[in-house]
């Protein structure tokens, strides 16, 4: 246990009861085995776990058994999260925090496949997405508690692909082509924002200068960015 305790020790994690500190290191174990990398920093460990319980619904050790999913149905927006962390899990994030629990605390959850979205086809910046856990990772979830529940899970696991397998593949990311004037194509995510500039681009492309274009690059170098991020 002092692995777990070591590994989410931070101001934030000291200062929740012991039940919600053991609750946290129970479902950080689970999350091992489902393949979380743990070479990360507390916190961001610890808002992990805490985004994957409020999906869960689980808010004490005797509830990991029986985890909620998307099927339930539950699917929880990004603000969602937040309020059922603070209320469930003594936490104090900040609701205009909200953007972050999809960037960084759900991130590796989502691909790994164990969090799914609930408008897989919806924008990236879609406000109004909700997230669920995968049912696949809920019913293995059942056996948690009972003998030998670790190699249980293992055994599931077997033919199911984990995050650190995802993490090796190349993401494939939808892209919205745009062609300029000297005929460059610039590829830009799959965002309303990014969909904008596309029509944008189709009415000011023929005068663009270095200035107006400016903006463009700007946009594909944070996307460049972004994406060595996740790598």
């Amino acid at each position: 246990m002092k692995k777990y305790i070591d590994l989410l020790k931070s101001k934030s994690y000291d200062s929740k009861s012991l039940l919600i500190r053991n609750l946290y290191i129970e479902c950080l174990k689970i999350l091992e085995i489902f393949g979380l990398p743990l070479n990360q920093t507390p916190r961001r460990l610890e808002k992990t776990v805490g985004a994957f319980l409020a999906l869960c619904n689980v808010n004490s050790i005797d509830q990991l058994s029986n985890p909620e999913d998307i099927n339930t149905p539950r699917a929880l927006k990004t603000r969602d999260i937040i309020e059922w962390e603070n209320k469930f899990l003594e936490e104090h994030i900040s609701s205009g925090s909200y953007d972050d629990i999809r960037r960084k605390d759900l991130k590796l959850l989502i691909l790994g496949n164990i969090v799914l979205k609930s408008a897989p086809n919806s924008a990236t910046n879609d406000s109004t997405r909700g997230y669920g856990v995968n049912p696949v990772f809920s019913e293995i979830m059942k056996s948690y508690g009972i003998k030998n529940w670790e190699n249980i899970f293992r055994s599931q696991l077997k033919n199911i692909p984990l995050i650190k397998d995802t993490l090796k593949r190349k993401r494939e990311i939808t892209k919205i082509p745009v062609i300029i004037p000297n005929g460059s194509l610039l590829e830009f995510s799959n965002g309303e924002h990014n969909i904008l500039q596309k029509k944008l681009s189709k009415i000011y492309c023929l005068g663009m200068d270095i200035m107006q274009s400016y903006y463009m690059l700007e946009t594909l170098l944070i996307n460049i960015y972004m994406l060595k991020e996740i790598k």
